[in-house]
Parts: structure tokens; sequence; C-alpha cells
């Protein structure tokens, strides 16, 4: 599993519903077959690879899949390897489809500091996702007109 995530030990340490040691003191060769087990791998890759083609993160798709498809192909499951082997036909075909046109979206952190704005949203700072082109000066003459109108009417 940590060929997947480097840090899926600390993940798991910090779960509520997973009791695990300090993860400072375990070494690399221990195992928790029980938590990281190739089943459980599996079983929750489903929903990630339908957001992540959502999201237009097809190389993340390609990168789940290969190893989905190794531990499918492993167990002899080829039924399962061949659905997920087309799911990342599907998303390498779009890659190609698009080539130059492929656009990602731009994503701002906006911050909220002062009373003014409330105390829920004091100190606070979201991401948001906009269009691939969006700039910056759009993004934040739109904030200030939705939040100058608030700010005033106080």
């Amino acid at each position: 599993m940590q060929e997947i995530t480097s840090n899926v030990v600390e993940e798991a340490a910090v779960s509520p519903d997973i009791l695990l040691p300090d993860p400072n003191t375990l070494s690399h060769n221990e195992t928790y077959s029980a938590i990281f087990s190739e089943g459980s791998l599996l079983a929750l890759t489903d929903q990630p690879l339908l957001c992540l083609e959502a999201a237009g993160h097809l190389e993340a798709v390609l990168s789940l899949c290969a190893h989905a498809e190794r531990i499918y192909l492993f167990r002899r499951e080829f039924a399962e390897y061949q659905r997920i082997h087309q799911i990342a036909l599907n998303a390498a075909e779009k890659i190609v489809a698009a080539a130059n046109r492929r656009l990602f979206p731009t994503f701002f952190r906006v911050g909220f500091y002062g009373l003014r704005f409330g105390p829920e949203l004091d100190s606070k700072e979201f991401i948001y996702r906009e269009d691939p082109l969006a700039k910056l000066s759009e993004v934040a003459s739109r904030f200030e007109v939705c939040y100058s109108v608030s700010l005033l009417s106080e």
C-alpha cells in the first residue's frame, strides 16, 4: 500500500476507528493485513475512479487503474481486470482525443479575516474551483460585489 500513498501507516494511525501503535515505532517490514489488504483497496477503488474521471483527472485514473489491474491479474479475477482495464482505456482515449485542447480548472484560495464577515467566517479559508480560464480580477470583483452588499447593509 505504501506504493500508492507513502503515508498510509500515519493516516491509518490517526483514524479513530483503527487502533495502531505509534507510526514512528513501526518498521517498514510490518504489515497490517487486516487493515491494508488487497480486498479492502479494491473495494475502495470504484468511487474514487468515478470522481477522478468526472473531475477530469484522467492521469490519476490511469495510475489507480494500474494498481488495481495488477491486483486483479494476480488474483486471476479476469472479469474485474477487464472492467478496470476498460476504465483505463476510456481515460487514455479521452486524453488522446483532447490532445492540446485540454484545460484544467483554476483554483483560488479565499480567506475571510475580521468580524465584519461574521464569526462563522472569521479566520476561515476556502478553496474555490473556477472555470479553466478564470482570471483573479474576475473572481475578486465577484466576491467584492457579493460581500460589499452584505457588509454595507450592516
